[in-house]
């Protein structure tokens, strides 16, 4: 037997063991399919198509033109569902598509840098249960994760059915979806938008203009750089933000090296990670000494909401400022070593030691 979309086709099904070719024993069946290997093809219903070996070779596609009946594989279809979401704002794929057959059976879907491994979860938001997973019913799937941060890159969209058997209503450990190496099946790419990585260390020193170079993927123009002392602190608008010091109430203005738009359709195809340029302008900041937040909010679809700090919840790593840490402290000449001043009292007409 051969599994095909059609008797006599000349190609095979795509993702099938052994090219989708079944052997029979000598009784004439075959109790099951693939023993001990995965199906990962898409979801759907194929032909059961039969070759007489004792005649013909059986060795092309061609001669298995009898149609013996049908082969309904669950799962999703096509395998090429390719989402694209920006960090910080929430991803919702409701516009993916699941083959109608699932609904009865249940399936999960999960977000893995590579399906079918056991392996540590990617550094994403997690569900109740520990586990990054997508809901399914019927023909959708959404992945709801609210407005929480996730490292820009490149993941996969990893299926799973629900059910180890599909005739049984029990959700069992073997085959059920209890670990990422039961999400065998490549269903498509989810592209996040976003810096990366999320632990990027940079420094400035008080009394000079600031500026910083930072990695990610697919960064726009609209994108905006603030520094707060925490990332999404609430707050209505640039002058509620608690950081002091910096040009612009800490909002400092994106720069790409080659114009808007740059690299994201090339880092689709190979990966690579983009650069932008940030800059609190040519006037010299006068923050304390300290370690502050470098947050980042995405104004690519809407450059308004990144108005106020709450929309700045991406916190992709530190700025180190170098300088008195508070106003009573002040740099000693060129070593830069710091001294404290307390409160000294002088009288005038007499000489003063401070």
């Amino acid at each position: 037997l051969a599994v095909l979309d059609t008797c006599a086709a000349t190609d095979a099904v795509p993702r099938l063991p052994e090219a989708g070719l079944v052997w029979l024993t000598k009784s004439g069946a075959s109790t099951e399919f693939w023993s001990g290997e995965p199906i990962s093809a898409a979801g759907g219903r194929y032909r059961l198509c039969w070759c007489d070996a004792t005649h013909v070779a059986c060795d092309s596609f061609e001669y298995f033109r009898i149609d013996v009946g049908e082969l309904l594989v669950m799962g999703p279809t096509p395998l090429s569902q390719d989402k694209t979401c920006v960090s910080g704002q929430g991803c919702v794929l409701d516009t993916q598509l699941i083959d109608e057959i699932l609904d009865s059976y249940g399936s999960s879907v999960l977000v893995l840098d590579t399906c079918g491994l056991v392996a540590a979860w990617p550094d994403m938001p997690r569900s109740s249960d520990g586990l990054p997973s997508v809901s399914t019913s019927g023909r959708s799937m959404s992945w709801d994760i609210g407005e929480s941060a996730m490292i820009g890159g490149q993941y996969r969209l990893c299926w799973c059915a629900a059910l180890a058997d599909a005739n049984s209503t029990d959700r069992v450990a073997e085959g059920g979806c209890t670990d990422s190496g039961s999400f065998r099946v490549d269903m498509g790419g989810l592209l996040m938008l976003g810096p990366r990585p999320l632990n990027q260390a940079r420094t400035c020193v008080s009394g000079r203009p600031c500026g910083l170079d930072f990695a990610g993927l697919g960064l726009g123009s609209a994108d905006q750089v603030l520094v707060l002392a925490t990332c999404s602190e609430p707050a209505s608008g640039p002058s509620e933000l608690l950081v002091t010091g910096f040009p612009s109430s800490g909002q400092a203005e994106l720069i790409q090296p080659s114009g808007a738009g740059y690299g994201l359709w090339a880092q689709q195809a190979s990966g690579a990670a983009a650069w932008a340029w940030v800059s609190w302008g040519s006037t010299a900041i006068s923050a304390h000494g300290g370690e502050y937040r470098l947050c980042w909010c995405s104004g690519s679809t809407d450059p308004s909401r990144c108005l106020g700090s709450a929309a700045y919840r991406v916190d992709f790593g530190s700025l180190t400022v170098i300088g008195p840490k508070h106003l009573s402290e002040v740099v000693l000449g060129s070593s830069g070593s710091h001294a404290s001043l307390p409160s000294r009292t002088c009288v005038s007409g007499q000489t003063c030691v401070v």
